[in-house]
């Protein structure tokens, strides 16, 4: 199976992929130490460090998987009290139907924070997805809530909102 990465970070993501067997053949991202970290990690990896909100997805590798982890920042509740900002880095999901579209791929996976599904923007962003031919399948995963796990109670481990499509 061959991935491709958007928003990869510093290649969590890509790593979780490769230790199923996953290959990722392509992975982007807007900030340019993150590309490199990730470069470093998965050399074997092509990356391109760009506004995925600008991109011509039609650059990018065919694949079967589409892995992308859009910013979270205008979603989370750890940004503190509610206040006016601007809604960018919530519209970078937009990407994620950019590159569905081109690519058609027959797995979608996204993850974000669970506040990311209270967006005022997620039903037209699932109306979206649906309009591709995806069936969504929204699932929060906890890592405290795993067999064995020592993540206590106000760790660090963040829950995350995982969806499929």
């Amino acid at each position: 199976m061959i991935a491709i990465d958007l928003f990869a970070g510093l290649g969590g993501f890509t790593e979780g992929a490769r230790q199923a067997g996953v290959s990722v053949a392509f992975a982007a991202n807007h900030w340019p130490t993150a590309v490199e970290w990730h470069a470093a990690n998965h050399p074997g990896t092509v990356h391109a460090c760009q506004d995925l909100q600008q991109a011509d997805f039609r650059d990018a590798p065919a694949h079967d998987l589409l892995l992308a982890s859009p910013a979270c920042q205008g979603h989370s509740p750890a940004r503190g009290k509610e206040r006016p900002h601007h809604d960018a880095q919530r519209a970078t999901a937009w990407a994620v139907v950019t590159c569905a579209e081109v690519h058609r791929p027959p797995v979608v996976l996204v993850e974000n924070v669970p506040s990311f599904a209270d967006w005022l923007l997620w039903p037209a962003w699932c109306a979206a997805m649906h309009a591709l031919g995806y069936a969504l399948q929204p699932l929060v995963l906890d890592a405290a809530d795993r067999p064995g796990s020592t993540a206590a109670v106000g760790s660090p481990l963040k829950p995350l909102l995982g969806v499929g499509c």
